[in-house]
């Protein structure tokens, strides 16, 4: 899941910059919570050799960044949700944001129990 990792925040970036090349600087920020999960995700295959070794098993320290990852990208659409003036617009973005991120997380945490 390494590169399809790489691909979606390839891709999330590429929609931040077509937002900021179209002057809609909101836009580009309010899509960067969507990188957070696939972000811890590739963090944990760099941080689980050199510091966890064998503490740990990997498929744990695996679901917990990924779970780590999922609460980060809620959190920071919570915040940045609350920058949104109509309340049926940032109920809207925020369970968005909240529904991929979900399905994002899910996707990698039972991709570790088949």
């Amino acid at each position: 899941m390494i590169g399809q990792s790489f691909a979606i925040i390839i891709l999330i970036l590429v929609m931040s910059l077509m937002f900021l090349r179209s002057g809609k600087r909101t836009g580009a920020v309010f899509a960067l919570p969507l990188i957070s999960v696939p972000l811890f995700h590739l963090l944990a295959y760099a941080v689980y050799r050199p510091l966890m070794g064998g503490v740990i098993s990997i498929v744990g320290f695996h679901v917990a960044m990924d779970a780590a990852g999922l609460w980060c990208g809620i959190l920071s659409s919570l915040i940045l949700s609350r920058a949104i003036g109509l309340k049926k617009l940032r109920y809207t973005y925020f369970a968005g944001c909240t529904a991929f991120s979900s399905a994002l997380a899910a996707a990698y945490i039972f991709m570790y129990h088949l």
